[in-house]
């Protein structure tokens, strides 16, 4: 299916303007190649996450489009007040494969019943459209400050899950002290966390700074800690020592 135009909503545009710089034309590429052409795109995980987000409403309106294109509901033609038998003009909804059908005055209820149907299956679609919108919303904060964590939450790190919940971790408790973050304070962070260049590290980090309430996150803190060696005795005294060698008294 070719379209010549599509609704592009701001939401597509704050979830991809968060990405590295290297995959947003990759996304923008694959969401507009997609969206005119029905071409399924072959990029990056990374790329890919974010264009899973936004493939369900591109489908949605495609449906609303295509469907808009067989001409709505049924309509009736005038009359001139006789009993005598209407005909019924259908240009889509093609339950009925007649393109006219004759109106018995028996008959007049059950196509009351069925416009009726029509309506209240018109008003459910547009809901459900309502619906996927707000998931799709609340999903593509990538990057964009929103509402909690826990099913339907953005997943800021995608390849690796433990990263991603400590990040989560983190934002939420910015909002337990009343500091949250501003869509281009978690910018910056994502930033500077894919410039750890270790996500062990970085959970680390992350972990520290919640449990200490602290504001952003400071790799050199958390530079000086041992590695764990294997050995139980070797790690305990390894902290003590650098605990010592650390303490200012």
């Amino acid at each position: 299916m070719e379209r010549d135009s599509i609704v592009f909503y701001r939401s597509f545009y704050e979830a991809i303007r968060l990405q590295p710089k290297k995959i947003q034309a990759d996304i923008y590429n694959a969401v507009l190649d997609y969206a005119f052409n029905g071409t399924e795109p072959n990029i990056s995980p990374a790329a890919m996450s974010i264009f899973y987000l936004i493939k369900p409403q591109i489908d949605a309106n495609n449906k609303k489009f295509e469907d808009g294109k067989k001409g709505g509901r049924p309509r009736k033609t005038k009359t001139n007040g006789s009993e005598d038998k209407e005909e019924i003009k259908t240009t889509g909804f093609a339950n009925d494969a007649k393109n006219s059908v004759e109106k018995k005055p028996n008959e007049e209820c059950r196509m009351s019943n069925v416009n009726e149907e029509c309506r209240m299956s018109n008003v459910n679609e547009e809901c459900r459209m309502s619906n996927v919108n707000e998931n799709v919303n609340e999903k593509k904060e990538i990057g964009a400050p929103k509402k909690k964590s826990g099913a339907g939450a953005p997943v800021y790190f995608p390849l690796d899950s433990g990263l991603d919940e400590a990040f989560k971790d983190f934002i939420d408790m910015r909002k337990q002290i009343k500091k949250p973050m501003t869509a281009r304070a978690i910018e910056m962070l994502i930033t500077k966390i894919n410039g750890i260049g270790d996500n062990n590290r970085a959970i680390e980090c992350l972990n520290e700074s919640t449990l200490h309430c602290w504001q952003s996150i400071y790799p050199e803190k958390t530079r000086g800690k041992m590695e764990k060696s294997g050995n139980p005795f070797m790690d305990i005294y390894n902290e003590l020592k650098g605990d010592e060698d650390n303490d200012p008294y």
